[in-house]
C-alpha cells in the first residue's frame, strides 16, 4: 500500500471516527410542550449526584454542576397552551 492511500485510508477513518463520537454525545431535542432533564453522576454507581441540566419547551433552561459521563435522562410534559 503506498503511502498517500495509507494516509487518505487514515484521514477517512479519523473523520468517520469523529462522526460517530459526535452523534453519541447528541442530546435529544425536545418535543413541543416537553422538558428533558439530565442528572450527573460521580461515577457509574450513580450514588452522588453531581450536576443537572434542563431544557426544552417548557421553563427555562437551567444548567449546574458537573458534566460528567455518567448520566440519567427524564421527561416531563407541561401544557403551554395560553387559553
Amino acid at each position: 500500500m503506498d503511502r498517500s492511500r495509507k494516509l487518505r485510508l487514515a484521514a477517512a477513518a479519523l473523520g468517520f471516527g469523529t462522526l460517530i463520537a459526535t452523534a453519541a454525545w447528541a442530546l435529544p431535542y425536545p418535543r413541543d410542550n416537553q422538558q428533558v432533564s439530565l442528572i450527573y453522576f460521580s461515577d457509574a454507581s450513580h450514588a452522588g449526584v453531581v450536576g443537572g441540566y434542563s431544557y426544552g419547551n417548557c421553563w427555562d433552561s437551567e444548567r449546574w454542576g458537573e458534566q460528567t459521563r455518567y448520566f440519567s435522562i427524564s421527561y416531563a410534559y407541561c401544557n403551554r397552551d395560553p387559553y
